[in-house]
């Protein structure tokens, strides 16, 4: 499944260091922290034959989804 490869790749590459990267630490420094806490998400979605504007609101949908996600435990919850 694409997720799986997609997750794959977050976990051994973007959650990781990179010799390439110029700098210490993560390629993203933002990954592993997501990871732990579970607030990165990932959706499967069929948009080959979608137009754009399809596409448009379909992410326009995701937007505000993620605009109303509230912290659920941690130093963010309010």
């Amino acid at each position: 499944m694409a997720l799986q490869g997609i997750s794959d790749w977050i976990n051994d590459f973007g959650a990781k260091p990179h010799k390439d990267l110029g700098r210490a630490g993560t390629v993203c420094p933002f990954v592993p922290g997501s990871l732990e806490r579970k607030v990165l998400w990932l959706a499967p979605e069929h948009v080959a034959d979608k137009s754009e504007t399809d596409v448009v609101e379909l992410v326009s949908r995701y937007k505000r989804v993620l605009q109303e996600a509230r912290p659920t435990s941690g130093d963010d919850e309010r």
